[in-house]
């Protein structure tokens, strides 16, 4: 059957144009991850385990102050005490005494300041089970995770037992691992860097070329002082919708609206280009950048939020976040 399906399989290359950059890019890619499974990825073991010492400590921290905030202690990992909280000292009646979405929480932090704590609380515990799923995995300092390169719709290598590339909101976790593999993390810097080489937005080339800590705009803007400039951005860039960022950054939808208008005032050359580079792909039904396609389920479908979803992928595969 593989030899039956091998000249058709050629046919499908030729004619969707990608023939050249299936032998040159996917193969290649294959084989590195098939030798990664076999012979492993050396892990500084050492450094991971700072690296989670570090979340407990910020988690240990969070829950001091949220202690200090409700004036009371009581088990943030159990369910039926933080719905007992919420229900009696927030009066939210609502509350059963089933598990609370994440969702739900962020949705409640936005309007409800003293709820936030809960919230990194809960994000970091999930980044700790992530780092201890690692560390769990670890064989005479390395792990043997299984690759895939078809899981991720923007064509991103993946990984399973243990999930290495997921935690894209923690950068720190790269350093923990090989040079040989660092490249496959999501690095919001690369991102931006190749934004700032394929839109020629001189704006944001300028952004890039400064070594300043903290941006004069979001200094002199009357609502980003606590916002991270390079998250919010690369957000609006793919295209998150305002509820999804209201949640993340725990602000209301008016002054994510608000950010969005400004931000894409800044970086107008950025946004055109982004812009002009959907409408492409929603067109031609692939994405392409520097003389490689990417074809993406939903680019011309029918439906406003597959075909969202799918602009979104297009944009994560050409900035590789």
């Amino acid at each position: 059957m593989a030899m039956r399906l091998y000249p058709v399989l050629v046919d499908q290359l030729q004619e969707r144009g990608i023939t050249e950059q299936y032998y040159n890019d996917t193969m290649p890619l294959l084989k590195r991850l098939c030798d990664l499974e076999y012979t492993g990825i050396p892990v500084h073991e050492q450094q991971l385990n700072t690296l989670r010492t570090m979340l407990i400590e910020r988690a240990v921290r969070l829950k001091d102050v949220l202690y200090t905030a409700w004036g009371k202690t009581f088990d943030l990992d159990s369910q039926t005490d933080l719905s007992a909280m919420l229900r009696d000292r927030l009066e939210l009646r609502h509350i059963g005494s089933q598990a609370i979405p994440l969702s739900v929480l962020e949705q409640l932090a936005i309007s409800t300041p003293i709820i936030r704590p809960i919230v990194q609380y809960k994000r970091l515990r999930r980044q700790i089970k992530a780092v201890e799923s690692i560390s769990g995995a670890i064989r005479g300092q390395r792990v043997h995770p299984l690759f895939k390169q078809i899981r991720s719709p923007a064509g991103h290598v993946s990984s399973t037992t243990p999930n290495l590339f997921a935690m894209d909101a923690l950068p720190e976790l790269r350093s923990s691992f090989d040079r040989s593999i660092q490249d496959y993390f999501p690095d919001k810097q690369r991102s931006l860097a190749i934004l700032a080489e394929v839109t020629q937005d001189p704006v944001l080339q300028s952004v890039q070329r400064s070594h300043s800590k903290i941006a004069p705009f979001m200094a002199q803007h009357p609502v980003m002082h606590d916002l991270e400039h390079d998250e919010l951005l690369l957000s609006f860039v793919l295209g998150h919708t305002d509820a999804n960022l209201s949640r993340q950054f725990f602000i209301d939808q008016l002054t994510v609206a608000i950010l969005r208008q400004d931000l894409e005032a800044r970086y107008r050359t950025l946004f055109a280009w982004l812009a002009h580079f959907q409408r492409q792909a929603e067109r031609n039904g692939y994405a392409m950048h520097d003389g490689k396609r990417k074809y993406i389920d939903g680019l011309r479908s029918a439906d406003l939020a597959k075909r969202r979803r799918a602009l979104e992928y297009a944009v994560r595969w050409l900035i590789r976040w």
